[in-house]
């Protein structure tokens, strides 16, 4: 079952990714290094902004709106929902306006404008695609991934080439196309509708969200605080060169991750509604033998590649500080988004939302301390090294916790040679020399898949055996459950 949802939510999750990575790689050469990071630091705010303000809505409807519906309270949600994602827009542009004003002084009129628009439409189309995503609406939710945010990046350098390389002009042309996504998903905001809420259904959300909300709002600001860091000490150009580097290897890890957890949630909640919380444990563990095969394989051959990657498709510029700054950041991504999407999840299963604002707390602490002191004794790799330091110490926490704390069975043999076979993967690229185009760089991938996939089989004997003889799923799901071949 798992795998087929991840088959059906495949193609969002394939293209919403690539968008991301594109949209990183061709911004960095449309855009002047002090317009880029003006243009990142936009997209950093409205991050933290929405898990400040959307969050404790959004979890509380991804976990709950199965069991809403059952309950045929659809209605009251409806009107409780239109109502909290209509005042969270309106009080998010009001906030972004008054930051924009205090944090970036002396530009133009219009870059504030687009800076309003952008944050609220993004926020909405963010919220629409969870919506989708909570409904099993598989279409909806792929227009809301992959194809709005591919619109916008073509108008982006259809209306850079024309306006010229400005922040305020990409950030225009990315969010013209998110106006549709509440019409798509039927989400749309009511202004004479804010006060029209079910007391009881605001009440559960504030009650199970809020430690969600702040989670999420702490784990948004560690994530994009090196940002803002760079950006204070060493200025926009900094904080742009710094950001296309460090984003390009998160967004490969979260890749990973999404490729295979879109789908995985909301089953691991279904069973939770329908069979008890022990089933939900079962799926979650699951779920994470396959994220960690399908992660660990990417975010390492990534280490591995970095060298050919970089400057096949980086301005030169930007090639000397990322050649170091990728790889930190894809192995900080595997551990953020293998914890969130995995060991955080027990948590909610559980209806123990707590223990992840802590960790998240941690992690921005650790994030903070160690990027200051990184940026101050190595530039911009230090930067990177600090959110590597706090993403590995707060997984480890999280990992730890919820063993202890809700009795969940960690699959340790089955993750452990999916490691080993990520590292000798990882040890035969980096024997290679770097390749000079875009077809060595594909044999150099191909390569680094074939020796995993290898490793896997030499590591999993009974599994392989079994997905070819019976078919993979049945292979797979045997696999997930009980942590062994």
């Amino acid at each position: 079952m798992l795998l087929r949802q991840t088959q059906l939510y495949l193609p969002a999750q394939i293209g919403a990714p690539l968008v991301q990575l594109a949209s990183v790689v061709v911004w960095a050469h449309i855009l002047p290094p002090g317009e880029l990071g003006k243009l990142v630091l936009v997209i950093a705010l409205q991050d933290i902004l929405f898990a400040l303000l959307f969050v404790w809505w959004s979890h509380f409807m991804l976990r709950f709106l199965p069991g809403i519906a059952l309950a045929g309270e659809s209605e009251s949600f409806r009107k409780t929902e239109i109502a909290v994602v209509t005042s969270a827009t309106l009080l998010q542009f009001v906030i972004v306006t008054i930051i924009g004003f205090l944090y970036f002084p002396g530009v133009s009129l219009l870059f504030h404008v687009a800076v309003g628009i952008f944050v609220s439409l993004r926020a909405l189309g963010t919220y629409c695609g969870e919506r989708a995503r909570a409904e099993e609406r598989i279409l909806c939710y792929t227009l809301m991934q992959a194809v709005l945010p591919a619109i916008g990046l073509g108008l982006s350098v259809v209306l850079s080439g024309i306006a010229g390389g400005r922040a305020e002009v990409v950030l225009l042309a990315v969010a013209a196309p998110l106006v549709a996504a509440p019409w798509i998903v039927s989400v749309r905001p009511d202004f004479t509708g804010i006060g029209r809420f079910d007391r009881d259904i605001l009440r559960q959300a504030f009650a199970f969200g809020l430690p969600a909300m702040l989670a999420a709002t702490l784990a948004a600001a560690a994530l994009n605080m090196p940002r803002f860091l760079v950006d204070q000490s060493l200025g926009h150009a900094a904080a742009g060169t710094f950001s296309v580097a460090f984003g390009l290897g998160i967004r490969v890890s979260t890749f990973a991750v999404m490729l295979v957890t879109a789908g995985a949630y909301p089953l691991a909640v279904r069973r939770t509604e329908t069979e008890g919380v022990q089933a939900g444990m079962q799926q979650l563990s699951t779920n994470m033998v396959l994220v960690w095969a399908v992660a660990t394989r990417m975010a390492f051959g990534l280490v591995g590649i970095s060298g050919s990657v970089v400057p096949l498709v980086l301005p030169e510029a930007m090639q000397a500080a990322a050649r170091t700054i990728l790889p930190l950041a894809a192995i900080a991504g595997l551990f953020r988004y293998l914890r969130a999407h995995t060991t955080d999840q027990v948590f909610l299963i559980a209806s123990k939302p707590r223990p992840i604002a802590i960790i998240a707390a941690l992690e921005l602490v650790l994030t903070a301390l160690f990027t200051a002191l990184g940026v101050l004794r190595f530039g911009l790799v230090g930067a990177a090294i600090g959110p590597l330091v706090a993403t590995g110490i707060s997984a480890t926490v999280s990992a730890t916790w919820a063993m202890r704390g809700c009795e969940f069975r960690f699959p340790f043999a089955a993750i452990g040679r999916i490691a080993l076979a990520a590292i000798a993967m990882l040890a035969i690229l980096l024997s290679m020399e770097g390749a000079v185009s875009f077809a060595g760089l594909a044999l150099h991938i191909a390569i680094g898949m074939t020796s995993y996939l290898l490793a896997i089989a030499l590591l999993f004997p009974q599994l392989m055996l079994s997905a070819i003889r019976q078919g993979w799923p049945k292979g797979a799901g045997r696999l997930g459950a009980d942590g062994r071949s």
